[in-house]
């Protein structure tokens, strides 16, 4: 099982909280459950259908491997103008005997928190993070997610 964050513009009424960690049960704690696939809000807020992105949970192999052409491929421009430039000054700036391994560093670090990235850059477009779904694969996961929260199907069906 994986674990996948659920990201989707949330539109807030005025006379509920701003913070993520208030909507849940205005506070309290949630009822104790034998097994709760989906999480999120028990008083729901209404959700803007059409922008759904699930962000798997872990190590991200591709990214650590190359790089640039994951972070083009997810669409993360502000992550590769930061990542570029550093990229090529420790490049071009560490002696030869330390170069490859502060490299192989780099890489990996940024194989551990590719996701991170992927989250950060979502809460910057303006998507909250609304649920936590556990399912083997991505479709499982987004069936199981449109299972337990009909009303963001509403996007989908065009």
């Amino acid at each position: 099982m994986r674990l996948f964050t659920v990201h989707a513009p949330q539109v807030l009424r005025r006379d509920e909280p701003s913070r993520p960690a208030d909507i849940y049960a205005g506070g309290r704690p949630l009822p104790a459950r034998a097994s709760v696939p989906v999480t999120g809000p028990v008083t729901g807020s209404p959700v803007a259908p059409g922008r759904v992105a699930l962000v798997p949970e872990g190590f991200s192999f591709w990214a650590a491997l190359l790089p640039p052409l994951w972070l083009l491929w997810h669409r993360q421009w502000l992550a590769l103008a930061l990542f570029l430039p550093v990229w090529v000054m420790l490049g071009m700036l560490l002696p030869r005997g330390i170069e490859g391994w502060v490299m192989l560093a780099l890489h990996l670090l940024l194989g551990w928190h590719a996701q991170d990235i992927r989250r950060w850059t979502a809460r910057r477009q303006g998507l909250a993070e609304i649920a936590v779904v556990a399912a083997p694969d991505e479709d499982a996961a987004m069936l199981r997610l449109l299972a337990e929260r009909p009303e963001l199907a509403r996007g989908f069906a065009a």
